[in-house]
């Protein structure tokens, strides 16, 4: 990884070599950006955009991307898995649906988990 001044990060643009098949690469293409210390995010697992938004999770927000997603660290999060739908705001931006890409359980209950937004 590189990393500027500006707490920015991205991956190096070499290419890995190994036994992948060409074509294949799990590295992003884009930019992650950290983000504030201690910013959270509220998650509402129901992703119905009529409904009203009742958070049900508080999660510390990891990273963000340029694209369009955002990783957080919930704790215990039953209802969402990968695949759902829910709905996010992060800090004091407005509520944005969401979907679940990816889940990395940490150590005591947390997760870490991917979303990506649906715009």
């Amino acid at each position: 990884m590189v990393r500027d001044e500006k707490t920015r990060y991205h991956m190096r643009d070499k290419k890995k070599t190994g036994t992948k098949k060409e074509g294949s690469s799990n590295r992003r293409k884009h930019i992650r950006y950290l983000a504030e210390p201690l910013e959270i995010a509220y998650l509402d697992p129901n992703p119905a955009v009529e409904s009203e938004f009742r958070p049900k999770y508080t999660g510390l927000i990891i990273e963000e991307s340029a694209i369009g997603g955002c990783c957080l660290a919930l704790l215990n999060p039953e209802e969402v898995i990968v695949g759902s739908h829910c709905r996010i705001q992060m800090g004091q931006l407005p509520v944005i649906q969401a979907e679940a890409r990816w889940e990395k359980i940490q150590e005591m209950g947390i997760t870490l988990i991917g979303f990506q937004f649906l715009t």
